[in-house]
């Protein structure tokens, strides 16, 4: 799975997703704003940003341990700064789920930060010479790449993200950066409860019965509306030979997130208001069809167990 993240307010922001074709999502949803210091594509933000910034943003939102392998020391966070601006990229190994590691490296073109690209997945398929060489070498050339087209608008960044990671995009129309995350945003808010309810009833229900759950899996999954994936039985035993307790335990905090996430973004989206005129507000409302639209992109990530 490739992502684009953003800085904003001290926080990593998701902006743009594209994925293979055995993804696995254990966290992040177009919109999430999530903090730098445990993620790898937050790293390679903040090894662009003056010391004195970086300083203000852990003050502001702290250190916030997730694994056993996440950085809470300033000391620490800064030698890991150092590192990463001497080899060009970032790594996240475990620090913010067990079992999932990330290569992410910064889009800087003459300096001027506009993100970063990252490359996430199982750690079972990030070992090795792929995750100490191979993936640091396409991720930083993708980023290269990035900082000579830096005119690009968000949607551009888009299919650029899925043609240089051989992915497929998640959007697929014009609009500024600012009116697609204040979409992005909305459609967070508009994440059902009962889908919400529906995935983790489902998840449970094969650990718990196992093969028996496979049928009943499918049926709950075809009352759920979907645009863009459609699971079918072999797809899903498929998907469930495979899980590791470390994906399970990735699953489940991904749908706790949604939670979280929920009134993280009620707080942010009323502070959004306050700060625009009313003009600016209405410039970046999204229609009742295009939130329509984008409810069903974040519920769409839970389509494949």
């Amino acid at each position: 799975m490739a992502w684009f993240v953003v800085e904003e307010h001290g926080q990593a922001v998701y902006v743009e997703k594209a994925l293979g074709e055995d993804a696995i999502q254990p966290y992040g949803r177009v919109g999430k704003r999530v903090d730098l210091h445990d993620i790898a594509a937050g790293k390679a933000i903040l090894s662009e940003l003056p010391r004195r910034r970086v300083h203000e943003i852990v003050d502001e939102h702290g250190l916030t341990r997730h694994t056993e392998h996440t950085i809470t020391s300033l000391d620490r966070l800064f030698e890991e700064l150092d590192t990463v601006r001497e080899q060009g990229y970032a790594t996240n190994e475990n620090e913010t789920f067990e079992g999932f590691r990330a290569v992410a490296s910064p889009v800087s073109p003459e300096g001027d930060l506009q993100g970063a690209v990252v490359i996430s997945g199982p750690q079972t398929r990030f070992e090795g010479e792929r995750f100490q060489s191979e993936l640091p070498a396409i991720v930083s050339r993708v980023a290269n790449e990035w900082s000579s087209k830096s005119s690009h608008r968000t949607t551009d960044r888009a299919f650029l993200l899925a043609e240089s990671f051989s992915y497929r995009p998640r959007v697929s129309r014009s609009m500024s950066d600012v009116t697609y995350l204040k979409e992005a945003e909305d459609a967070s808010l508009e994440i059902d409860q009962e889908v919400t309810e529906a995935v983790r009833e489902i998840l449970d229900d094969v650990r718990e019965n196992g093969d028996d759950a496979l049928h009943r899996l499918t049926q709950k999954f075809d009352d759920i509306e979907r645009e863009e994936i459609q699971v079918s039985e072999e797809e899903i035993e498929q998907a469930h030979e495979a899980l590791t307790e470390d994906e399970r335990a990735a699953i489940d905090n991904t749908i706790e997130n949604v939670r979280e996430f929920h009134e993280e973004q009620l707080q942010h989206v009323e502070g959004f208001e306050k700060e625009c005129s009313l003009n600016a507000c209405e410039n970046t409302r999204t229609s009742s069809a295009s939130r329509r639209r984008s409810r069903t992109r974040c519920t769409g990530a839970f389509g494949r167990v």
